[in-house]
């Protein structure tokens, strides 16, 4: 997911937003299909949900990685590969995205835990609100994704 994120940005910011987001679409798409097939059909319950968001995280990284022979805008070689320790003085450019990532990882793990802890004393169990919290996280990311492309395309 992280190299991912980080492709997505690349494929972005060289012209294909349309790609970029293709890449999320289609990753979703496998996801909430194979949520259904796995969770519903095969009975796995979490361990399905999660194999299925895992298989469609790397569908996306998949289609993003064959975007990189395309890059249009810069053309790498196998020296802009080797590790540039100036670079190392400019990390708080990102440092308040990064911020940012870490407090919503620490939300996710926290609230995954809430929904096992409290899910498991209803009448549902802990599968059915830790399910519905993920389906919910992921329109939520798809808002989200949407308000930032129209934020950086206009």
């Amino acid at each position: 997911m992280i190299i991912y994120t980080g492709l997505a940005s690349i494929i972005r910011s060289d012209g294909s937003p349309k790609y970029s987001m293709n890449c999320l679409v289609i990753g979703a798409i496998i996801n909430i299909v194979l949520d259904y097939i796995f969770i519903l059909i095969f009975n796995m319950g979490v361990a399905g949900g999660a194999l299925a968001t895992i298989i469609g995280q790397f569908i996306s990284l998949i289609i993003a990685l064959a975007y990189i022979p395309k890059i249009k805008s810069v053309k790498l070689t196998k020296e802009d590969y080797k590790l540039d320790k100036s670079i190392f003085k400019s990390l708080g450019l990102g440092l308040s995205c990064f911020i940012t990532q870490m407090t919503v990882l620490a939300l996710f793990v926290v609230m995954n835990n809430l929904m096992t802890i409290f899910g498991a004393s209803s009448k549902f169990g802990s599968d059915i609100p830790l399910s519905v919290y993920g389906i919910v996280s992921k329109v939520n990311s798809l808002y989200i994704s949407t308000i930032l492309g129209m934020a950086i395309g206009s």
